[in-house]
């Protein structure tokens, strides 16, 4: 069987990773092409395995954080309706070079509702087609930006794949047999590194005081792109009233910066005088990173799934988030999950005083509590391994291929 991977672009981050995840499943018992819009990461991770990649143009519509359509951008380019017009115009194009390309594949799988090519060739060639989502229709770089786009995915799909239940609520009034939902992972080689990680950190942890790092700075990471979608001015919040409570903090941002944001962060950190206790780390390795924290912080108000969750979990490293989106059902133990009093307004910002009182009240609790810290290491390290481990992932992705196949329909 053949079974060709649709990709909306070509980085490595979030859907694209798992695009490579998929490929690496695959290729285990099918043939198995990846489609890219261009060069990129992904083509030279995909290169490693040995899988084939073909190209095929349709990034720029689906992809608004390209300078074509930046924050600098003219209003006029931002016009939704311009967006839509471009877009549909361009789609026939991309569609055609699809057709040519898949009419010799069994399974067309589309990584991500903002790439509509591989469902619109797959309709016209009869083919057997999968949309696995990542996004919520609130999401920028949706081609199609109304909730309307969930009803067109399920009808030109076989089968649709979520990556969290967050995301499933979209198809709550549909044919639960034909939804799925498969929590992102990582590969067996992160999976290798961060569990070396996870072992030393709970032979250090038997060997702690009481207080869980003593007179030493205790290190809070907030781990992604330094973005105003990532909402990291919280965590400059967070780590203001840690200090003023006495606790010796330090916050450190891991990867690549939105310098406008970032000099936001900045200013802010003077006006509260922590600027000398927060650090940009800019873009490190994978055991770096996670070596370097005592906890994870993740301030997002949207995230559909967390990558950055799954492998904190994977080295034992405490995840403390905000209630939004995904993350609840994602770090799965309640005392982490950061929810401000329900009866206030649903405003973040009338919220917003609530969650730093209980975000500072849930760190401290963290950092002084030496049996409750490893406590909760070890039930991170067990929950990703009941749940978003590799070979979890490939039976969960094994079984939607598998009920496609003749003799299970």
């Amino acid at each position: 069987m053949k079974v060709a991977i649709l990709s909306h672009a070509s980085g490595l981050h979030g859907a694209e990773y798992i695009s490579f995840l998929l490929a690496k499943v695959f290729k285990k018992d099918f043939y198995v092409e990846v489609f890219l819009p261009k060069n990129g990461a992904l083509k030279e991770k995909l290169d490693t395995l040995g899988v084939r990649t073909r190209f095929i143009p349709m990034s720029w519509w689906v992809a608004p954080r390209i300078p074509f359509f930046s924050s600098s951008s003219p209003d006029i380019l931002k016009n939704p309706f311009l967006f839509l017009t471009l877009s549909f115009s361009f789609l026939p194009f991309s569609v055609g070079i699809a057709l040519r390309f898949l009419k010799d594949f069994d399974i067309v799988w589309s990584n991500s509702i903002v790439n509509p090519v591989g469902a619109f060739a797959s309709l016209i060639l009869k083919k057997k087609h999968v949309w696995h989502i990542h996004e919520v229709w609130e999401d920028p770089n949706l081609f199609f930006p109304s909730k309307k786009i969930y009803d067109l995915a399920y009808n030109m799909s076989e089968k649709i794949v979520c990556v969290s239940n967050f995301v499933a609520k979209h198809f709550e009034n549909k044919n639960p047999e034909k939804i799925k939902v498969v929590y992102n992972s990582i590969d067996e080689e992160r999976e290798n590194i961060l569990k070396k990680i996870y072992s030393k950190r709970i032979k250090a942890l038997f060997g702690r005081q009481k207080k869980l790092k003593g007179d030493n700075q205790f290190l809070l990471g907030v781990i992604g792109k330094v973005s105003q979608n990532k909402n990291q001015i919280f965590a400059v919040k967070v780590i203001s009233e840690l200090r003023k409570s006495g606790e010796n903090v330090r916050l450190l941002f891991f990867g690549d910066e939105d310098k406008l944001y970032k000099k936001r962060i900045e200013k802010l950190s003077h006006d509260l005088g922590v600027a000398d206790y927060i650090n940009f780390m800019g873009f490190k390795k994978i055991e770096e990173v996670y070596s370097s924290v005592d906890i994870v912080f993740i301030p997002s108000l949207v995230e559909t799934s967390s990558l950055v969750a799954i492998e904190s979990m994977a080295c034992g490293v405490p995840v403390i988030a905000l209630g939004y989106g995904a993350l609840p059902e994602t770090i799965g133990e309640e005392t982490l999950i950061i929810k401000s009093n329900s009866n206030l307004s649903e405003k973040y910002e009338e919220r917003e005083k609530d969650l730093l009182s209980r975000a500072v009240q849930t760190l401290r609790q963290l950092i002084q509590d030496k049996d409750l810290y490893r406590e909760i290491s070890i039930k991170m390290r067990e929950r990703f391994e009941k749940i978003f481990s590799f070979h979890k992932f490939s039976q969960d992705i094994r079984s939607v291929v598998d009920s496609l196949l003749p003799d299970n329909r």
